[in-house]
């Protein structure tokens, strides 16, 4: 008899242990860009938008990737001398040492035209004072001789070009020269030259050239290197000098028109890389640095970084269980939520915050930062533009009474029980027959049947 009970008690504790692992285990089981497919501008309806000369231009803020305004940005160009940002970027990756001597040979010498420093065949420059050259000056023959000590040759140094290109994204662009000299199947967007310009402007060495208004620190270079971005500039002319504007790439063709990539940082420290492609040059005016400029103005005057959710703004209140002394506790963004948005932004008509919460409730204890969901802000009610996730910012104590119950409570109202009522009144069931069944027969054993004598 002792054998049954022992066998019944253990099969009882067994039932309780295996539906804790399994209630246990339910609980663990829940587990540069633009608006719906066009720029903030439109998307927001931005007034006075710059009415641009070129064919298409792009500009989009370097420190959140946003595209504020565009134009024809897919539409393809000839890249005149923007090609040489991608020259630079190949040339840079592929040489280890910018102060090791390279000497010019006779054919890149001969193949020059245009833009040059005038290099001669023979001649020793370091690899650094060649990109200076390049990009600072737009130096044809510096790009030509950096290519040759890359690649050999300028033809297999450009198909490390566009190799470089569909890395960074600019497919629809392909390059059969490194200067940008007219070439029928030498084609890009305004889009790829932005692409290509921001790879160009990560790579610190080579941005900071293209920034250099003048240049001579060095003795092999016939001339002192002036920068011929007239945003930079001032030697020649300063109708076109714009005091925030930075460094990168200008040049023409007849073909290509006027062509520009520059970035200028506004008052509160946004950055904007601009391209314009395609303008034109009439009666001494370039039309290319009038297009920039209206962008640079509009995208500074028109545009700021704000704080849509701060981690001190409650965004939703979590029920608790177990806990001591509260049943509630209110849920804050991990981090600020901050995004470009046009500076006259309705914020309380077109800015939204949606919880998304990952459990209905929580259970003590709670650590302070404990993950509970996210927050999601959404601009017009259709893009989402930032998130954050929604923490506690308090630690909450577990209640040992409480829990007690509660896993009483898990147990009794669980779907585990209902197994677990029906084994047991199956087990005690036969427990019960078995006991008047012994009962019984050790009755008749030695009571049953025997002889009575008188």
């Amino acid at each position: 008899m002792s054998r049954i009970k022992f066998i019944l008690i253990y099969t009882l504790i067994s039932l309780v242990f295996v539906f804790d692992i399994a209630a246990e285990a339910d609980v663990k089981s829940k587990t540069p860009f633009t608006f719906d497919g066009v720029s903030l501008a439109e998307f927001a309806s931005v007034e006075d938008q710059p009415e641009i000369v070129g064919t298409s231009a792009y500009a989009f803020n370097l420190n959140t990737g946003t595209v504020v305004f565009e134009k024809n940005s897919l539409e393809t160009v000839y890249p005149a001398s923007t090609t040489k940002l991608l020259t630079a970027i190949v040339a840079f990756e592929n040489i280890d040492d910018l102060d090791a001597l390279i000497t010019a040979s006779e054919s890149a010498v001969r193949k020059t035209q245009g833009s040059n420093v005038r290099i001669s065949a023979g001649e020793s420059y370091t690899a650094r004072e060649l990109l200076n050259a390049l990009l600072i000056s737009g130096a044809n023959d510096a790009a030509l001789v950096l290519a040759e000590y890359v690649a050999e040759s300028e033809n297999e140094f450009c198909k490390l070009m566009n190799q470089k290109a569909v890395e960074i994204g600019a497919v629809n662009s392909h390059f059969d020269n490194v200067t940008g000299f007219h070439n029928d199947s030498t084609v890009t967007t305004a889009h790829d030259i932005a692409l290509i310009a921001q790879y160009f402007y990560y790579i610190p060495e080579l941005y900071e050239m293209s920034d250099t208004t003048r240049f001579n620190d060095s003795e092999r270079l016939k001339r002192t290197l002036i920068n011929r971005n007239l945003l930079l500039s001032r030697a020649t002319t300063d109708k076109y000098y714009y005091s925030s504007a930075g460094g990168m790439s200008v040049g023409s063709t007849p073909e290509g028109g006027q062509c520009i990539v520059s970035t200028v940082t506004s008052r509160d420290g946004q950055i904007y890389l601009c391209v314009v492609m395609n303008s034109m040059e009439e009666d001494n005016i370039n039309y290319a640095y009038k297009d920039i400029i209206s962008i640079f103005k509009f995208c500074t005057d028109n545009f700021s970084y704000q704080t849509v959710a701060s981690t001190g703004d409650v965004m939703c209140e979590l029920p608790v269980k177990n806990a001591v002394d509260v049943d509630h506790f209110a849920l804050f963004p991990d981090c600020d939520v901050q995004m470009l948005l046009p500076n006259n932004l309705d914020y309380a008509n077109e800015i939204s915050l949606e919880q998304r919460l990952y459990v209905d409730s929580a259970e003590a204890p709670i650590n302070k930062k404990d993950v509970f969901g996210e927050v999601v802000v959404k601009y017009k009610d259709t893009v989402a533009v930032g998130r954050a996730k929604l923490v506690s910012d308090v630690s909450i104590d577990k209640s040992n009474v409480l829990y007690f119950f509660s896993r009483i409570e898990k147990i009794v109202t669980g779907k585990w029980f209902v197994a677990f009522a029906v084994i047991a009144v199956i087990i005690f069931g036969l427990y019960f027959g078995l006991s008047v069944y012994y009962k019984y027969f050790k009755k008749n054993k030695y009571t049953g049947n025997r002889p009575r004598y008188r």
